[in-house]
């Protein structure tokens, strides 16, 4: 995921969440959309705010992306 222990020390409830439903797919997504998300936003939001989230900042890097 491209993070380091330092973020694990920040957001130990990290290892609350199921990595197979919640923490793979959401990093999947995140990548497969090339959005980088911090964990808590990735991890604690809804599925509902999960995807709006990541819709928002695949949109703000299309925009950044033409704007280049």
């Amino acid at each position: 995921m491209g993070g380091g222990v330092e973020d694990i020390m920040a957001f130990p409830q990290y290892f609350a969440f199921s990595l197979e439903k919640r923490i793979a797919p959401r990093h999947r997504a995140a990548a497969e959309a090339g959005v980088a998300l911090p964990l808590p936003d990735m991890l604690k939001a809804t599925d509902e705010e999960f995807w709006e989230m990541l819709d928002k900042e695949q949109k703000l890097q299309e925009r950044a992306a033409t704007t280049d």
